[in-house]
């Protein structure tokens, strides 16, 4: 039995706490959707979406900024595929048993390590008892077996936030796996901050918190989830193009100074609007292309940057952790680039830029769902004093998300979710993690995770809730349903299949489909026989491959 689950934040100013739609109304249309006008929620009838539309109409899910406080958009997350998971598999469907084997993967098999968190008891005997190549993913929780990569075509995010989208959607990771890392990265950085010295007062140049010590845990956690087959640390962002995409925020500037920064988007995704120099990591390009601009934001090919460096990039707060500095070199001169965490003097909320990138890329009619996830910042200000005045200033002036919400929610009359709640905030602070290390038969950082779970837990327990938050799973259902009945299409979105000729005459040349090559081999190599057909198309397909899970006994 779900729990009553998140309300769509109304984002209204008076203090309320829902939205202005009566519970009967969502009991007796089930088959509608919830859709945000100003700050209320209206229920508006809408057809079956064709799987046409629902290929062509482009998912984004949105993730704030916060630091530690990102653990409580997880929380929503789970909250939200484990609603998903009840859609996909309640009684009446005749496509429930392949997604119960299957999770959201469906009709194909659920991956071997697709997963890597400790397996419950429960699970765990269900897989012991399995033999063979693949995991059934019948046994497992929902926001384990179903995946937002696989409902979301654009994932993005600010600061911390950018994290969860690298995680969610580069690294194609479940909820689950997200929350544990998260965990882990809490204890290794922010349980560990740096004393400040008289000499970094004098000098200005304190960070809180080891660069070093952050790069660490990244390129550890990029070693553990990267594709089998890429390097290990030396995953770069670019990715699948028929997979989820994911862009994530930053500040950029020329002087490492805080006076000129302009936002910048880490692609993993090529923008053919090739205004500006895309960044490499060897620090060569060539001299034809068009020097960096002072537009809005960056556009060209996807970066080809190590995927550690474009996280270092987004989360680089100022006076947490040293910003980011890219070499890039020209015949003339050497250019230094420096990047810091694009929720600083700008906006912790990137739906806005998420919507537009949809909208350059894919037009203004094909914005599909959007869901926008808070991370329940307080309204009041840090208590901590901090060394800079700057870092307070910083708090106040960027971080207040909900502006970019009303401004979405006034553009996008219907399908669009805010998962937050900016009324009774938690005062949890950016790098809080308490207790530092183990105190009192505490482990470290068990009490800041448990303030943010009771206050998860409390806000989530509001009536209503439930009915809102079904309310989006059932959109993002439909939708992954009506995609999946082009198998083709559906195939090479949910499990990276990308259809390679390896034949000496055309060696690697790729094909959109199984279809598309089945005819070449026919057409081309003369291959009629069915049976060859099956095991060459077989031999030649590539799919992505997580790594092995660890195994543990329970």
């Amino acid at each position: 039995m779900l729990q009553p689950l998140l309300a769509i934040h109304n984002g209204s100013s008076s203090g309320h706490g829902s939205a202005d739609v009566s519970s009967s109304d969502i009991q007796s249309a089930p088959n509608h959707i919830i859709n945000r006008v100003g700050t209320s929620a209206t229920i508006e009838n809408g057809p079956e979406i064709s799987t046409e539309d629902a290929w062509d109409q482009q998912n984004l899910l949105s993730l704030d900024g916060g630091g530690i406080r990102g653990y409580w958009s997880l929380l929503v997350l789970e909250k939200l595929m484990e609603n998903v998971a009840y859609q996909e598999t309640k009684q009446g469907s005749g496509e429930t048993e392949p997604a119960k084997e299957c999770g959201s993967f469906a009709p194909h098999a659920f991956p071997e390590g697709a997963t890597h968190e400790k397996l419950t008891k429960d699970e765990l005997e269900s897989e012991n008892a399995h033999n063979g190549d693949s995991v059934p993913a019948s046994h497992f929780r929902g926001s384990r077996k179903f995946l937002p990569c696989h409902y979301f075509d654009y994932i993005c995010g600010t600061s911390t936030g950018s994290l969860i989208a690298i995680m969610l959607g580069r690294f194609r990771m479940s909820v689950l796996d997200c929350l544990g890392e998260y965990e882990r990265m809490g204890n290794r950085v922010f349980g560990k901050p740096r004393p400040l010295s008289r000499r970094d007062i004098v000098g200005g140049q304190w960070c809180r918190y080891s660069t070093e010590d952050m790069k660490s845990v990244l390129k550890d956690v990029i070693a553990r989830r990267s594709e089998r087959a890429q390097r290990i640390n030396d995953t770069q962002l670019p990715s699948n193009p028929t997979m989820c995409k994911v862009f994530v925020t930053s500040l950029r500037n020329d002087k490492n100074n805080q006076s000129e920064l302009k936002p910048y988007l880490f692609r993993s995704y090529d923008h053919e609007r090739k205004q500006e120099l895309p960044l490499h990591p060897n620090g060569r390009v060539t001299t034809d292309q068009p020097p960096m601009s002072s537009n809005r934001k960056n556009y060209g090919q996807a970066d080809t940057l190590k995927i550690w460096q474009v996280a270092m990039a987004a989360i680089a707060a100022p006076s947490y952790f040293k910003p980011v500095k890219i070499s890039r070199s020209t015949i003339e001169k050497k250019i230094d680039t420096y990047f810091s965490d694009g929720g600083f003097s700008h906006r912790s909320n990137p739906t806005d830029e998420g919507i537009k990138e949809i909208e350059e890329l894919h037009s203004k009619a094909n914005v599909g769902l959007v869901v926008s996830v808070g991370s329940s910042k307080g309204t009041g200000k840090p208590t901590r004093i901090f060394a800079k005045r700057q870092i307070r200033r910083a708090f106040e002036e960027s971080t207040d998300t909900e502006k970019v919400h009303d401004e979405v929610a006034k553009s996008m009359p219907k399908n669009y979710w805010r998962l937050n709640d900016s009324v009774s905030g938690m005062h949890v602070e950016f790098d809080e993690w308490e207790p530092r290390g183990r105190t009192h038969g505490k482990e470290p950082g068990e009490e800041t995770l448990k303030t943010i779970k009771n206050h998860f837990n409390k806000w989530a327990n509001d009536g209503n809730n439930e009915r809102y938050l079904r309310s989006c799973a059932k959109a993002l259902v439909e939708r992954r349903k009506a995609r999946a009945k082009d198998a083709s299409k559906w195939e090479a979105y949910a499990t990276g299949a990308v259809f390679l000729c390896t034949f000496s005459a055309c060696p690697n040349t790729k094909y959109a489909s199984k279809y598309e090559l089945e005819n070449h081999l026919r057409s081309d190599h003369f291959v009629d026989d069915d049976e060859d057909i099956t095991r060459y198309v077989k031999s030649m397909t590539r799919r992505w491959q997580y790594q092995t899970r660890p195994r543990n006994d329970g």
